[in-house]
């Protein structure tokens, strides 16, 4: 085929450094909220201090403090900061309905909620995406791997090859993949699988598309690789169209289309932390701290899912829902609610409200993906 045009070269570079760009803007997020971690558990050790010797505002602060760490601190990384801060919000609650404060149990919680925000987390780096789809086959023939290679070609999708679990492993670790096609007895029956396996553990590839292909295609194995995560069985010896389709299907997954995500959250933190977990070239993020400009702001940037905080000042995100779910033009309109109650009671009133779903805080990056 004839080389392409200048611009779709320098379109696909443009592509490259966007990437790049996303990557190196999220590892900065997440150091610049652990550098400001010390200064927060600071602050909240002096409201601490305060409140022991009687200031019920300054316990209330304290509060306000403990619960948006408890919400936000996991999503970016400090999962037992977000741990001991939930176990510190615990002794806090009584407080607000006049109970006398559990000294002992407030500085041995605070002690634990301090030590574990000294201890800085590194986010490891995905592989940047390129702007051709990839297929990683995986298969001990030496011919089919060939013939794949010269079908990815004839349909403008990179093909990698491996014969092994190690080496298909090795190559997802090193460049991106939209889809992993195995053949279903890699050394042995069923032993594809364990390719399966394997490339689901890795950190970045949970929901990583696979396909399988077989001779036989007996019911117990394609159930067996339906549990292994498998989307799509090839007979073998699959042709050109059956490759191209199923290359197709697997990268239309791992590259969906641009969506528009509204998150309602009076904490920035939490907002740019849902915004870290959710942005890229397949999704926008839009935040919005207060509550009362909502229906402005829907009007506004038309989101395709709506993340509310259920504890906010003014209108809660039950109220929120309800108000949605009153006004026709938003009674469709998803709305998962963010929550660090998960209760019978919490739990119900979401779905009264109207709510679609709920995730408890600290919100963690693939279930909320997913």
């Amino acid at each position: 085929p004839p080389p392409p045009p200048p611009e779709a070269l320098e379109e696909a570079e443009e592509v490259d450094v966007a990437v790049d760009d996303l990557a190196a803007s999220l590892a900065a997020l997440n150091a610049e909220y652990g550098a400001r971690l010390k200064e927060k558990v600071a602050a909240l050790e002096a409201l601490l201090v305060r409140g022991r010797g009687g200031d019920a505002a300054a316990l209330e602060e304290a509060y306000t403090v403990v619960h948006k760490l408890h919400g936000t601190a996991g999503s970016y990384g400090f999962l037992e900061v977000s741990i001991r801060a939930g176990l510190l919000e615990a002794v806090l609650l009584p407080t607000r309905a006049g109970a006398p404060v559990d000294v002992a149990a407030l500085d041995a919680s605070f002690r634990t909620l301090a030590a574990a925000a000294s201890v800085p987390v590194k986010p490891a780096a995905a592989p940047p995406r390129p702007s051709e789809g990839v297929l990683l086959v995986v298969d001990e023939d030496a011919k089919l791997l060939a013939e794949a290679e010269h079908m990815g070609r004839q349909v403008g999708v990179g093909v990698v090859t491996a014969r092994t679990v190690g080496a298909a492993c090795e190559v997802a670790r090193r460049q991106w993949v939209d889809g992993v096609l195995v053949h279903l007895d890699l050394g042995g029956p069923l032993g594809g699988l364990a390719v399966a396996h394997a490339l689901r553990a890795e950190e970045s590839l949970p929901v990583l598309p696979l396909a399988v292909t077989g001779a036989r295609g007996v019911l117990e194995e394609r159930v067996a690789a339906a549990h292994a995560g498998a989307s799509l069985f090839l007979p073998r010896p699959f042709t050109a169209r059956d490759f191209s389709a199923a290359a197709e299907r697997m990268v239309a997954a791992r590259r969906p289309e641009r969506a528009r995500v509204m998150v309602v959250d009076d904490d920035p933190d939490a907002i740019a932390a849902l915004t870290q977990a959710l942005a890229s070239d397949q999704m926008e993020v839009v935040g919005l701290n207060d509550a009362h400009g909502l229906m402005e702001a829907l009007a506004r940037h038309r989101p395709d899912l709506l993340l509310l905080d259920v504890q906010m000042p003014g209108p809660s995100g039950f109220d929120l829902c309800r108000i949605l779910r009153s006004t026709p033009e938003w009674q469709e309109l998803p709305v998962l609610l963010i929550t660090a109650h998960l209760g019978l009671e919490f739990r119900l009133a979401a779905f009264q409200a109207g709510a679609d779903d709920y995730l408890s805080k600290p919100v963690l990056r693939e279930e909320l993906r997913a």
